[in-house]
């Protein structure tokens, strides 16, 4: 072997070495990107009011000109933060104003926000049934009846007027966030009852 030919090796293993090495700083950036991105999506998450918190329970008020919509974006980053939420009220970040945030793409996390929402009309012969969850009341999961069609008016963003006609799964996610608003979350009656087992039979046997 001559001199050159031991110099061609050295630069070979040093640009293999340089490579290998280059995948491992890649590799450790995109893991480091996700863990900050996990971090915030935690804390996001975290703002999120549970179980018994009051702004829960109670109803909220129309949103107008005048009032501080910055929280609007919060709402919108919060749910985007959870891994399976597809609607948000802001009462669940402790706003009780009547505005929801909706999840229409899971996959882009393309969310639509609903302002002073208001079903003008419902199917009265037609429903859809399913098992419905709740982000501040995790663990509880019931079967809830909605009417499969309903009309809905509300504000966007602008604060310009529309009227959509929505059905199935899109009209119990609608139906779901009005609840909240309105400080009646069917979710949050089942988790009370099941907190006070005796008080809601007291409470039944007076009706």
């Amino acid at each position: 072997m001559v001199a050159s030919e031991l110099r061609l090796r050295c630069v070979k293993t040093m640009g293999k070495k340089s490579t290998k090495e280059k995948i491992i700083q890649r590799r450790n950036r995109v893991f480091a990107k996700r863990e900050k991105k996990r971090a915030a999506n935690l804390e996001l998450v975290q703002k999120i009011l549970l179980y018994d918190a009051p702004e829960l329970h109670l109803p909220s008020t129309e949103l107008t000109k005048d009032d501080d919509m910055e929280f609007i974006k919060t709402l919108m980053d919060v749910l985007c933060a959870t891994s399976n939420g597809v609607g948000m009220a802001a009462c669940q970040i402790g706003v009780n104003k009547r505005v929801c945030a909706l999840r229409i793409n899971t996959k882009f996390n393309v969310v639509k926000v609903l302002i002073n929402p208001e079903i003008i009309e419902k199917s009265e012969n037609k429903f859809t049934t399913g098992e419905e969850g709740c982000l501040s009341f995790p663990g509880i999961v019931s079967e809830i009846q909605r009417p499969y069609n309903i009309k809905v008016k509300y504000l966007d963003e602008n604060f310009e007027e529309h009227v959509e006609d929505v059905e199935g799964f899109a009209s119990k996610v609608i139906g779901h966030e009005i609840d909240h608003m309105d400080g009646q979350c069917l979710i949050g009656k089942i988790w009370k009852e099941r907190q006070n087992p005796e008080e809601t039979l007291v409470e039944k046997t007076k009706e």
